[in-house]
């Protein structure tokens, strides 16, 4: 009971951060992760696209996620899959504050461009 109270206590965390930027996910149903779209920040729509978005994402917010091509996810191009089990409230909180500020620098450059 424990475990399940953590489990859905940080995926309440992590999905309310992603629903605070817009940020479309993939609800977990009793699950260990969940997926993110960042399809919005693809420069293309090939594998090289995604790949490169992926070490974006971690050289910019030192977040490692999972591309989805890895798990055959099938569902688009640009969705990562975040595991949210292993961590601590205070890494939660951290991995909130790196993607709300990821998200508004990079909204922010689009619009300036």
């Amino acid at each position: 009971p424990t475990l399940r109270q953590q489990l859905s206590q940080h995926y309440s965390y992590i999905a309310g951060t992603l629903q605070d930027l817009d940020l479309p996910y993939i609800h977990a149903q009793g699950s260990l992760f969940l997926w993110i779209d960042f399809s919005e920040f693809l420069d293309g729509d090939d594998q090289e696209a995604e790949d490169a978005l992926w070490m974006r994402i971690y050289r910019e917010s030192g977040l490692l996620l999972t591309p989805g091509t890895g798990f055959g996810h099938e569902i688009n191009r640009g969705c990562f899959r975040m595991v949210y089990s292993c961590l601590t409230e205070n890494e939660i909180s951290i991995v909130q504050k790196r993607l709300h500020h990821l998200i508004h620098i990079w909204r922010s450059q689009s619009k300036a461009s």
